[in-house]
């Protein structure tokens, strides 16, 4: 996925100096579209230097299952599951987690893995990653 720190739609120095709250809506997330083989939506609710927050959009396959690329990232990985079932490949160990709406998936920091939608639907999950903590 390859995550970077940004300052959308917050400046986090002054935001923690200050004890600025900000509103964040869907309108004002930073949208990404990862991936060259098989796109998919993120939109980043947070991204600063202890957190990333965000939302993964992954549409129906099409020929066959819709995947994101390999992706490993420093801190650990919570994906909660809102529109499902997705799909969890952990490459290194070839296990696989069949997630349904309503749960939660967590990922070691480290561990390269993809998520899949094997779905004939949208599925979408919010994703928190703690780089530093």
């Amino acid at each position: 996925m390859g995550i970077t720190y940004g300052s959308f739609p917050v400046n986090w120095e002054e935001s923690r100096s200050t004890g600025q709250f900000t509103k964040i809506t869907r309108g004002t997330t930073k949208k990404v579209i990862s991936g060259t083989t098989s796109p998919i939506l993120l939109r980043f609710i947070v991204s600063s230097d202890v957190a990333h927050v965000g939302e993964i959009t992954m549409p129906a396959g099409g020929a066959g299952p819709r995947h994101t690329e390999r992706d490993s990232h420093k801190g650990d990985a919570v994906f909660y599951i809102t529109e499902g079932p997705i799909t969890f490949l952990i490459n290194d160990t070839e296990e696989v987690f069949h997630v349904p709406a309503g749960e939660s998936m967590f990922i070691p920091e480290g561990t390269n893995y993809q998520c899949i939608n094997y779905t004939s639907k949208e599925v979408e999950a919010v994703f928190f990653i703690a780089p530093e903590l």
